[in-house]
């Protein structure tokens, strides 16, 4: 889903002939009419404005307030299936804003838990951001502890993912962590 036809194309191109439906349209606007899916990836817009979500959950109404970046992210991993994962690229502030009403305070609310979270450093994504970034990721699995991790150059990624799918610790954090 992009509200840009350029992306979109690019996108199809860069797919070939996997079987992956593009849609173009704002997020917030195509996710209503979505089933669900065994995986979400996305990168959402970075720094949009805060808003507030009322959303009813069963006989709960439930109301979150957060930037728009952590809300699509909220709206998008209600839609995974009950194994399904969600992958999304998010800066360090979702962990470290304030509020009770947060995305990330909210999600167990709504079934669904932070189980991994993987650092990419600063400049990963230079030119367009020298921010550092995360790889967060959500399922509807709970889990004890959570896998913490961070690529640098020179990891041995393939182990480190593979630490990740076995959820294992893996000795420097490179390799991944195990934390409650």
């Amino acid at each position: 889903i992009s509200p840009s036809e350029t992306d979109i194309e690019v996108a199809r191109v860069m797919a070939g002939e996997a079987p992956i439906e593009w849609l173009h349209a704002k997020p917030t606007d195509a996710l209503a009419s979505l089933g669900e899916f065994d995986l979400v990836a996305t990168y959402p817009p970075w720094g949009l404005p805060n808003q507030t979500l009322t959303i009813k959950e069963g006989k709960e109404t439930v109301e979150v307030r957060d930037s728009g970046t952590h809300t699509l992210v909220l709206e998008s991993a209600r839609h995974l299936t009950k194994d399904g994962v969600g992958l999304f690229l998010l800066p360090s502030g979702f962990f470290f804003h304030q509020g009770k009403a947060l995305v990330r305070n909210m999600l167990t609310k709504f079934g669904l838990y932070v189980n991994a979270v993987i650092a990419l450093p600063a400049g990963t994504f230079s030119p367009y951001t020298g921010i550092p970034a995360n790889i967060v990721v959500i399922s509807r699995t709970k889990t004890t502890d959570l896998f913490v991790g961070q690529l640098t150059p020179g990891t041995d990624h393939k182990a480190l993912l593979n630490n990740l799918n076995k959820r294992k610790a893996g000795g420097p954090v490179e390799l991944g962590r195990l934390v409650r």
